[in-house]
């Protein structure tokens, strides 16, 4: 897949995140007043910049990132994803700028050991909170990052290899309504059928593909939405899985899938 096809995925991605986004920043002053979680932010100001100067040192210089590795784990762990899980309206109105300055950072990275560091931090952080009780529009944007990683960059030539145990995250999200007493909203679904859209065309092992099919098939095969879920939200969560599912038999036409889609095409409700 070339570079163009996959920032075609990554925009519209990003649209459906504004639409996302929209609805949940919706829920209105009494929802963001509701106590969630949040990771306290442990160093600000001058001492974060400091970090910031050395965790751009060791990304980009490989002489420098033995000295700055540890400097690497504080930026991140103490600084970025912390003030990411903030609840305040003004943070919960910047989280797609950090999400993109975190791809930035992640792709830019030119030490090996300083990009599998940032991807290993950025992983772990993001499926914590992705099934915590954090603010929806927090987790929601947790998401998307799980969605985006990549083990392997893409080339002009060759897709990237997105991250597999990302893979698997997403699949559990999809497939599962809570964590740990932590109910999964409809948004975190959404999400993750967007971050499996994405890993399908970039091409996944058969072992996942065979998966993400099953997971897929039943999202399309509920014909009832939850009792949570509006019959919108759920058609548009049917319409995504779609979306994954084409991604994976666009080059071999799986028969139990075509006809999924073609009853999907024929169902006047959608």
């Amino acid at each position: 897949m070339s570079n163009s096809a996959n920032r075609n995925i990554f925009h519209r991605s990003q649209w459906i995140t504004c639409v996302a986004l929209g609805c949940l920043m919706a829920l209105g002053q009494s929802a963001i007043a509701q106590q969630y979680t949040s990771i306290p932010v442990k160093v600000n100001g001058a001492a974060a910049r400091q970090l910031s100067n050395k965790a751009s040192s060791a990304r980009r210089d490989a002489a420098s990132y033995a000295a700055n590795k540890g400097a690497l784990d504080q930026y991140y762990l103490q600084f970025f994803f912390p003030s990411m899980t903030s609840y305040r309206s003004q943070d919960l109105a910047r989280l797609g700028k950090g999400r993109d300055a975190l791809m930035r950072d992640i792709r830019g990275a030119k030490v090996p050991a300083a990009h599998k560091q940032i991807l290993d931090i950025a992983f772990k952080t993001t499926q914590s909170i992705s099934r915590g009780d954090y603010h929806p529009a927090v987790r929601y944007n947790a998401v998307l990052i799980l969605g985006a990683l990549d083990d392997k960059q893409g080339t002009k030539t060759t897709p990237p290899v997105p991250r597999a145990t990302a893979t698997k995250s997403l699949l559990e999200l999809l497939e599962n309504d809570q964590f740990e007493n932590v109910k999964v909203p409809a948004s975190l679904k959404v999400g993750a059928l967007v971050g499996l859209e994405r890993h399908a065309h970039c091409g996944i092992p058969e072992e996942a593909a065979t998966q993400v099919t099953k997971a897929a098939l039943k999202v399309i095969a509920q014909e009832e939405p939850a009792a949570d879920v509006s019959p919108d939200v759920h058609h548009w969560m049917q319409c995504q899985a779609a979306r994954v599912l084409t991604r994976l038999y666009e080059k071999k036409p799986n028969p139990q899938v075509q006809t999924a889609l073609v009853k999907m095409i024929n169902n006047g409700n959608l």
